[in-house]
């Protein structure tokens, strides 16, 4: 069984993703996703240390840049990064938000090879990506809100975690 949680839970507490990652740990976690909330996220990761603190997780999934995004501006630089930080990490997925998924950045994917995951696939989305799209980029897996269907939540762990770093 795979066991964690996403590093955004505890984004607010300014500590860095490698130090959200430790926390992670030693809550017991096998599992993790490493949010890239910002395009900003993307480029200032410190690869070599956060790949040194992973060491030990079963999982480890990227959540790609959804906040204030929209993959317009220059799309290739910022999936040519993110296929970068996704194989030098050997993640077991990267997720994106189906409805941000314009035709430039389908073509991308499909050609990036990398282990895509797709959330928030429901209905409250009008726009998204089709299932024969789906297909051609080969998606991984469809994960409901936040990837739960990957990694199984343990939020009593992860409250004690937070009462502690306060």
């Amino acid at each position: 069984m795979k066991i964690g949680c996403s590093t955004v839970i505890i984004r607010r507490t300014r500590l860095s993703q490698g130090k959200r990652i430790i926390k992670i740990k030693e809550a017991g976690a096998n599992a993790v996703e490493i949010n890239l909330r910002t395009y900003r996220d993307v480029y200032t990761l410190n690869l070599p240390k956060v790949k040194k603190q992973l060491a030990g997780f079963d999982y480890v999934s990227i959540h790609a840049p959804y906040f204030n995004t929209n993959y317009t501006k220059n799309p290739d630089k910022i999936i040519n990064q993110l296929a970068k930080i996704c194989f030098y990490l050997k993640a077991d997925g990267i997720v994106f938000h189906g409805h941000l998924l314009n035709d430039k950045l389908k073509m991308l994917l499909k050609k990036s090879n990398m282990p895509i995951l797709i959330e928030n696939m429901d209905l409250k989305q009008t726009e998204s990506i089709t299932a024969e799209q789906m297909l051609e980029i080969k998606i991984k897996q469809i994960c409901n809100m936040h990837g739960s269907t990957i990694i199984e939540w343990v939020l009593l762990k992860i409250w004690l975690l937070l009462l502690e770093i306060k």
